[in-house]
C-alpha cells in the first residue's frame, strides 16, 4: 500500500500554483529526483504568492488524500511499484491514477475504441476483436462510454477476460450513468476502473481527450473499430502513434475517414481485415518489447 503522506506531497505537487510548470513537467521532475518534496519545495520557489501557506497546501493535500482512501479506492503515484509501467513510459502519465479494482505493475493491454453510436456491424468487429484478445490472454482496455466501449467490456467479461476501463472523470462517478452495472462487473471479475482525475472531477471536453491520452499509454496498441471523421477517438489514434504504440484501423475507418487514410500509410499501421491482422500486430509489437528488454 502507498504510503499516505508521501500520496499528499505528491499531490501538493500537482496542486502547487506554478503556472509556468505543466503537469508533464511535475511529474518528470518527480522521477528525476523521485523526491516530492524536494520537487514541492522546487515550485515554491518559483512562486511569487500561494494562496495557501506552505503548510497548509500539503495538510489540505493530507486530509483529502485520507478522505478518498477511506472510501475504498486506491491512490498509486507514479513512484510507486505498482503503477503501470507502460503507462509511466508516456510524457500524459499522471502523477497520481485513482483505481478501484486489481491494478497490475504489468498488464499486457490492448484499447479497444470508437464511436459511441456503433451500429451493429461495429458492434459485431468489437465483439470479434475483444473475444480474439482475450483468447490470447490479453486485457481489454476501454473507456467505460457509450457504443464501442461498452461493447468491448461486455464481449471481454463474457468471454471471462481482463478488462480495464480507463474513465475521463473522477473515480467517483460513471459517465454514462447507466453503465454502472457495467462498472461493477468489470471490478468483481478482477478488472479495473481507473481516472487520473481527483474525485468530484466531472467530465468535459478537456477531461475526455486527456483521458485518451493516458488510455493509450496504458496500451501497446490501440484498435479503432468504427469512428466518424469528428470523432474524440481520432485524438486516441494520434497519441498512440505520437507515444510509438501500435495502431491498428479497421478497413472501415481508412475508407470512411480522411484521418484513417491518412494514418493507415504511417509507420507502425496496421490495416486490419481479419481479428488475426490484430493479434499478429499485437505479437509483433509484444516481440519488439521483449527485444528491447521492456515489460
Amino acid at each position: 500500500m502507498a504510503d499516505p503522506d508521501r500520496l499528499a506531497l505528491v499531490l501538493a505537487v500537482t496542486r502547487a500554483p506554478a503556472r509556468d510548470v505543466s503537469q508533464p513537467e511535475r511529474v518528470l521532475r518527480l522521477l528525476e529526483t523521485r523526491d516530492p518534496q524536494a520537487v514541492l519545495d522546487e515550485l515554491r520557489g518559483g512562486a511569487v504568492e500561494l494562496p495557501l501557506g506552505p503548510d497548509a497546501l500539503v495538510e489540505a493535500a493530507r486530509q483529502d488524500i485520507s478522505k478518498w482512501l477511506a472510501t475504498g479506492m486506491t491512490i498509486t503515484s507514479i513512484l510507486d511499484p505498482a503503477y503501470p509501467t507502460t503507462l509511466a513510459e508516456v510524457r500524459e502519465a499522471p502523477a497520481l491514477l485513482y483505481a478501484e479494482g486489481t491494478l497490475r505493475q504489468h498488464d499486457l493491454g490492448v484499447c479497444v475504441v470508437g464511436t459511441r453510436r456503433l451500429d451493429d456491424a461495429g458492434a459485431d468487429v468489437a465483439r470479434t476483436v475483444a473475444a480474439a484478445l482475450v483468447g490470447q490472454g490479453l486485457t481489454v482496455v476501454s473507456g467505460l462510454a457509450a457504443g464501442t466501449d461498452t461493447v468491448a467490456h461486455e464481449e471481454a467479461l463474457a468471454r471471462g477476460g481482463r478488462t480495464v476501463a480507463i474513465m475521463g472523470t473522477g473515480i467517483d462517478s460513471t459517465s454514462p450513468a447507466g453503465n454502472r452495472d457495467l462498472r461493477r462487473r468489470v471490478v468483481a471479475a478482477g478488472g479495473l476502473v481507473a481516472a487520473q482525475f481527483p474525485p468530484g472531477t466531472h467530465g468535459s471536453r478537456i477531461t475526455f481527450p486527456m483521458r485518451n491520452a493516458v488510455m493509450s499509454g496504458y496500451g501497446l496498441a490501440t484498435v479503432v473499430v468504427a469512428a466518424g471523421e469528428h470523432s474524440g477517438t481520432r485524438i486516441q489514434a494520434r497519441k498512440a502513434l505520437d507515444h510509438g504504440r501500435g495502431l491498428i484501423l479497421t478497413e472501415r475507418v481508412v475508407r470512411e475517414t480522411t484521418w484513417g487514410a491518412h494514418y493507415a500509410h504511417r509507420p507502425g499501421v496496421t490495416v486490419a481485415r481479419r481479428s488475426q491482422d490484430v493479434l499478429n500486430a499485437v505479437d509483433t509489437i509484444i516481440h519488439e518489447r521483449q527485444l528491447l528488454g521492456v515489460q
